[in-house]
């Protein structure tokens, strides 16, 4: 971890790493303006805490391009897999596709995003 000579509230992760708040577990980039937070666990705290370096620990980042799914991976044995019709296909390109984890994760998040939107929780 270091600290900005300019700012002692701008901590920046290693080479690799991410910052990780130690008190609920939650993930943040690889570096962060410290401040006040006003939630924890997702309730809100009845006095701000003013956060601290000592607050949070580096991980390891988490792979972004680890592939989840690809047309080569057998998913599960004697399984199978649905196919498209020739004419969806024609449009496809030639290259195989994978699906990787910022793929599913941008995903996830479009989901959130839209069941938030209907009311659905």
């Amino acid at each position: 971890m270091k600290t900005d000579e300019l700012n002692s509230r701008h901590i920046t992760a290693e080479e690799g790493k991410v910052f990780r708040r130690i008190s609920d577990q939650v993930m943040f980039g690889k570096e962060i303006y410290l401040g006040y937070t006003y939630y924890l666990n997702g309730e809100k705290l009845e006095v701000p805490l003013l956060e601290l370096p000592e607050h949070f620990e580096e991980i390891d980042a988490p792979v972004e391009d680890e592939v989840i799914l690809d047309e080569v991976t057998e998913l599960l044995p004697d399984e199978p897999v649905e196919q498209l019709p020739d004419e969806e296909l024609a449009d496809e390109p030639d290259q195989p596709q994978k699906v990787t984890l910022s793929d599913y994760r941008a995903l996830e998040e479009k989901v959130a995003k839209m069941m938030e939107l209907l009311g659905i929780n």
